[in-house]
């Protein structure tokens, strides 16, 4: 996830650079280079948006996921315990059950 990070600003950052040369060699006139700049940003950060939005759904649905499973494990590991006290509650009451038919 760190790495996509990485690509992502590194590609942000190209197009950017990119643009901005490209608009400002171009023989256009200051207003029109100005209103090209500004129609680059604002599709750039359309797509900044989206691909952030994309992103944090991934995560939501992994996020999910392991909540799931953690909880699955919980209720396992409840269920054992219960278990086990139920067993050690039975083995100690034949043991005392054993023990006063013996005395």
């Amino acid at each position: 996830m760190k790495n996509n990070g990485n690509v992502l600003g590194a590609l942000l950052a190209g197009i950017l650079v990119g643009s901005a040369v490209g608009l400002l060699m171009a023989p256009k006139k200051g207003s029109e280079t100005r209103d090209d700049i500004s129609e680059s940003l604002k599709k750039l950060t359309k797509n900044f948006k989206e691909r952030a939005n994309a992103e944090m759904e991934a995560l939501k649905e992994i996020r999910d996921e392991i909540t799931g499973k953690a909880n699955a494990v919980k209720n396992e590991m409840v269920n054992k315990k219960n278990q086990y006290k139920s067993d050690l509650t039975d083995a100690g009451d034949d043991f005392l059950k054993n023990e006063n038919a013996t005395i």
